[in-house]
């Protein structure tokens, strides 16, 4: 019987996505300047929010903000397509398809002209957003999110 049941779980535990803990090299509760050692030049602003000005995803040029916490803390990073004219369907796919080779299948939600997809972590949140207007125009946000309940644990 556990034999079985290793069987049947062993592609799950082998294609398990690792939580990142974080965005690329910056963990959650990392000190702003830690962050601003670790991106070595890269990061410009003040805390409780430093940012990336410019940062490569699928071909295109992100702003990147860390936010920090009440005590200094990296909290969260969001990431948004410096031109507006990039936030493109085509752009949301190609980084959709990105986050599910890093991560696996997301969580979907579709609603009132935003779509999410969501991927959940212990310590770690994950949200592709879409926001489309009545008039055509779209924003495209990928947010990391330390999940607050992760200290607790």
């Amino acid at each position: 019987m556990i034999r079985r049941l290793l069987i049947i779980m062993m592609p799950i535990l082998l294609f398990a996505a690792e939580d990142p803990g974080g965005w690329t090299r910056a963990k959650w509760g990392m000190k702003s300047p830690e962050l601003i050692k670790l991106f070595q030049g890269e990061v410009t602003g003040e805390t409780p929010r430093l940012s990336v000005p410019s940062y490569e995803v699928a071909g295109t040029k992100f702003r990147v903000l860390l936010i920090m916490d009440k005590e200094d803390r990296l909290d969260h990073v969001s990431l948004s397509p410096i031109s507006m004219a990039d936030c493109t369907d085509q752009l949301f796919q190609s980084v959709q398809e990105l986050l599910v080779q890093k991560y696996g299948r997301p969580w979907k939600s579709d609603e009132a002209g935003t779509t999410e997809f969501q991927w959940t972590f212990p310590t770690t949140v994950i949200t592709l957003s879409r926001m489309k207007s009545s008039i055509g125009a779209a924003l495209i946000s990928v947010r990391y999110q330390h999940r607050a309940d992760a200290d607790k644990m």
